[in-house]
């Protein structure tokens, strides 16, 4: 009996590697996004930066989006990357700090890109 729990484990782990690498049924759409100064807690002490804001849609059956949101700053550009997890035709309000900036960041540009993309 150990051994076939042991099977159903390694299987369902397979099954879902297979099925990440080979693509998503999910299929994002950023609907919306908008910058504003946030804090947040980082490696356990309060910390300034900017805030991404993202909606975004699942137009597709349920599945992983990889959402990597942007700033566009006078001090650089900043990203992030995350895979999230949607039910079909789920929308989720997303909200990423951008800690490596100052609050004397001036013309800030948050935007959002998606993989796999609606079309």
């Amino acid at each position: 009996m150990k051994f076939y729990k042991v099977f159903l484990v390694i299987s369902f782990v397979i099954n879902t590697l297979s099925f990440n690498q080979c693509g998503s049924a999910a299929r994002g759409r950023v609907v919306k996004s908008k910058c504003s100064h946030g804090v947040a807690m980082i490696n356990e002490q309060l910390d300034a930066g900017i805030n991404i804001e993202l909606t975004i849609q699942n137009e597709g059956k349920a599945g992983f989006i990889k959402v990597k949101p942007t700033l566009s700053s006078s001090e650089g550009n900043f990203s992030r990357n995350q895979d999230v997890y949607f039910k079909e035709n789920e929308r989720k309000d997303l909200s990423f700090l951008i800690h490596e900036v100052t609050i004397n960041a001036t013309n800030l540009q948050c935007f959002g890109t998606v993989s796999p993309e609606a079309e």
